[in-house]
């Protein structure tokens, strides 16, 4: 029996595009055909019921006696018995989608085996028309009440896990906020959860709680800065703009961080844009988990042309500052950002870029400051070094050709002379060519 297709088949027969359950009671002016279609969803959730019901019961997800059975069952390899791991993993997941969906209820136990499930290492990867495993967590948080939750075990299961946005939402019903944060600040894939709950968190604490939250965000403001650049600019001008001296004063010493944030300042200046597509680039998945709270902060991103930045009327004060991270990190960006900008030092400008290297606007400056001859020299001097770096490039690539032709020519003769040998039973007579005279030219 192929499980996962009957399965399938069975999810289909119960599809309907609105997955939320419709037990209310109608409204008066709801027509005819609405009350009708109603009537039916309802049916269809209790015949569905019924289904999950009898699945669990049968893999023994309410008693642990049959579960252990069947789990045991599963794992053996030598059994040939129902169910498979694979199998089991399948029924699962099929009772997780109409529970996470509303269609379907289950007790704390089986919610239980279902976490226990989606959190193992060993749960098969979903495809990209699937939910992501944690997602499915998320939603299952989403639907069932938290008194149906032992938080603990839960927390235990997903940090294990790597579950970091789980992680973070369980933190956060705890209240431990600061915990929260740091969860939220390990998910690298989806970065713009960490700003959201801080967004949130900002607008929701008081008093101290307020300030002490406040206060460890400008502390690893660095850290947010690399794990998103747009979002922590975004969050700088929506509730630190007065601290920009501080934020401006711990950059430093946090390079790559002091870089992104001015490389993001300097974008804005110049386009008055915020480039935030990469941060939502898997729309088609996201779209079948996406929040309220979600759909605000992106509509919160594309607003940004409405925002009012203090931080550039600091432009002319940060230009250096930025001119040199900018030799460092994209030295190849120099030139196009120097013939962006009128004002700025030319003395300055230029020895930052005889400093590190960075030729092509270093004669640029030159000539701008009236040194066509330094310049010239300068584009000469550079030249030189390609040219001689090009010629080294390319008699190290003949000369492994040469030497491959060479050894393979004295192989083909030594091949001839043995063959020819034994073809005229005559004494063998190689080529007078060492191995070693081949493979040390």
């Amino acid at each position: 029996m192929d499980t996962e297709a009957t399965l399938e088949v069975v999810k289909c027969a119960f599809a309907q595009e609105n997955f939320e359950s419709t037990s209310s009671t109608p409204d008066a002016s709801v027509s005819k055909d609405e009350d009708d279609t109603n009537i039916e969803r309802e049916s269809q959730n209790i015949l569905l019921q019924g289904v999950v019901d009898t699945i669990i019961h049968i893999v023994g997800l309410e008693n642990e006696a049959i579960h252990s059975i069947v789990v045991g069952t599963a794992e053996s390899e030598e059994s040939e018995l129902w169910p498979t791991v694979n199998d089991f993993g399948y029924i699962i997941e099929f009772v997780s989608f109409f529970i996470s969906n509303k269609r379907a209820k289950s007790s704390q136990r089986v919610l239980k085996h279902i976490l226990k499930y989606l959190t193992s290492s060993s749960t098969p990867s979903y495809d990209d028309k699937k939910m992501p495993t944690q997602k499915e967590v998320l939603q299952l948080f989403n639907v069932v009440p938290q008194t149906d939750w032992n938080y603990d075990y839960v927390l235990h299961l997903c940090l294990d896990a790597h579950f970091h946005q789980a992680c973070g939402r369980i933190y956060a019903a705890r209240n431990q906020n600061l915990s929260a944060l740091d969860s939220y600040m390990k998910d690298i894939v989806e970065p713009y959860h960490a700003f959201i709950f801080i967004n949130k968190k900002l607008f929701q604490l008081a008093g101290d709680e307020a300030l002490s939250f406040r206060s460890t965000v400008i502390s690893c403001f660095a850290e947010l800065v690399n794990l998103s650049r747009e979002c922590a600019f975004v969050l700088f001008l929506d509730h630190f703009q007065n601290q920009i001296q501080q934020i401006l004063s711990m950059l430093p010493s946090h390079s790559r961080s002091h870089f992104l944030f001015l490389k993001t300042a300097m974008e804005v200046d110049l386009s008055g844009k915020l480039d935030v597509s990469a941060l939502t680039g898997n729309e088609i998945v996201e779209r079948l988990y996406f929040s309220g709270e979600l759909e605000d902060y992106l509509q919160r991103l594309s607003n940004f042309p409405k925002f009012d930045c203090n931080l550039v009327s600091m432009i002319d004060e940060l230009f250096e500052p930025y001119l040199k991270l900018l030799c460092q990190y994209e030295p190849r960006s120099v030139l196009k950002f120097l013939e962006t900008f009128d004002s700025y030092r030319l003395v300055g400008c230029l020895q930052l870029c005889l400093d590190y290297g960075v030729t092509d606007a270093a004669a640029f400056l030159q000539e701008r400051a009236g040194d066509a001859q330094s310049a010239l020299a300068l584009v000469l001097a550079g030249l030189d070094e390609k040219t001689s770096q090009f010629i080294t490039s390319v008699e190290n690539t003949f000369s492994q050709r040469v030497n491959w032709i060479y050894a393979t020519t004295i192989f083909v003769s030594w091949k001839y002379a043995i063959t020819k040998a034994q073809v005229g039973n005559m004494p063998l007579q190689l080529p007078r060519t060492s191995i070693y005279a081949i493979f040390s030219t």
